[in-house]
């Protein structure tokens, strides 16, 4: 697991989660290059997990440090984000996310309605969430596949992150 900033994140019950006091800190590319080095001598086949108390798709340098980490031979990425920032300041485009070279995009829906979303990260936005997972599974399906038979690429995980907020939405999620 790799933290690539500590942005705090927009508000709501999952801001407080991943709450923190440090200054704001942005890996850089080179430092992130260097840990893949790293961890490709212990292991030549090492997936990286792209996750912490920042979401991800918030660094400045999100794309280049994706496509270098891939250029370092990195077996599988995996980037965890909540998608609030997007559905918020539609910064990035879903099609950026998908053409990225991420093999796993997992993604923190954290409710299954309306109210509780805004709970959970303080936004008014889980329709535009609804509708933004539509469109990056609609840009992953138009993906070519490399391989014949090959799932798609990225492979979209929809999540949900247990805590008191969301207890009674877990089993219908």
């Amino acid at each position: 697991e790799l933290e690539i900033t500590n942005a705090p994140r927009s508000g709501g019950v999952w801001a407080l989660h991943n709450q923190h006091t440090d200054s704001i800190n942005h890996m850089t590319i080179d430092q992130a290059e260097l840990i893949c080095s790293q961890a490709r001598t212990l292991r030549p086949d090492c997936s990286v997990l792209i996750h912490g108390r920042g979401d991800p798709l918030t660094h400045p340098d999100v794309f280049p440090m994706i496509d270098a980490m891939k250029t370092s031979g990195i077996a599988s990425l995996d980037i965890r984000t909540d998608l609030v920032d997007l559905i918020v300041n539609s910064t990035i485009l879903p099609d950026q996310i998908i053409k990225s070279g991420i093999d796993i995009l997992s993604v923190d829906v954290l409710a299954n309605s309306r109210s509780l979303y805004e709970v959970m990260t303080g936004v008014d936005g889980f329709e535009r969430l609804l509708d933004v997972m539509q469109t990056l599974f609609s840009a992953r399906s138009n993906q070519p596949s490399n391989t014949s038979g090959a799932l798609p690429s990225p492979w979209i995980l929809p999540r949900i992150t247990r805590c008191d907020a969301v207890y009674a939405d877990i089993e219908s999620f």
